[in-house]
């Protein structure tokens, strides 16, 4: 028999799968490491948006590098509009907090 959190984690691994074959999302995640260098604290993986141009809150990602609700695509639009990303409950506070998120 299948444990309400075995699951979970099944359904949570189906969701990731379904989202990269929809959405074309890519993963940031693979081969990094899961602590956050800021804060020492492990992290949880994330789908976010994309965007593209110049970064209008270069500083938050500076200063709180994995509290972001969106990550950075560069200046040349690509055809990847959404990625997978970890994020750090401190960092997101942090991020919060200075008004990061009104893009």
């Amino acid at each position: 028999m299948i444990r309400f959190g075995a699951m979970n984690k099944i359904w949570s691994i189906l969701f990731f799968v379904m989202i990269f074959l929809l959405t074309g999302c890519y993963n940031y995640t693979q081969g990094e490491s899961n602590i956050c260098e800021v804060h020492q604290l492990k992290m949880k993986k994330i789908i976010v948006p994309i965007h593209y141009g110049l970064p209008a809150y270069a500083d938050c990602f500076a200063i709180y590098p994995n509290g972001g609700d969106y990550d950075l695509g560069g200046c040349d639009v690509g055809t990847i509009k959404s990625c997978v990303i970890f994020r750090c409950k401190e960092c997101r506070v942090g991020w919060v907090k200075g008004n990061c998120s009104n893009h």
